[in-house]
């Protein structure tokens, strides 16, 4: 995962009043920042995002958001969102800038 890309989403979160957690379960806004180098790092987030629903069912106003060049990579984006509906926000790392 890139690094640099979470600390400016972090920054972003912070100039909107967000403190970083420790734990999801704490958390308002969960951001995962994927990486496609691996593929064991796609299968990682990709589970991660199944174990989010649950939270997300028990705290609908939670916020999932997925970014980095996994989301890039073609059709990925559009997989995501039919496989994990409870997603609020897909966006590659272009969109940071």
């Amino acid at each position: 995962m890139n690094e640099n890309d979470s600390e400016i989403l972090l920054a972003y979160l912070e100039e909107l009043g967000y403190e970083s957690t420790e734990s999801a379960q704490d958390a308002d806004v969960v951001l995962l920042n994927t990486c496609c180098v691996r593929e064991s790092a796609e299968d990682r987030a990709r589970g991660r995002l199944g174990e989010l629903k649950q939270m997300k069912l028990e705290r609908p106003d939670l916020f999932i958001g997925v970014t980095g060049c996994m989301t890039q990579q073609p059709g990925v984006a559009q997989d995501l969102g039919r496989r994990f509906p409870h997603v609020n926000l897909i966006m590659g790392t272009h969109n940071l800038n």
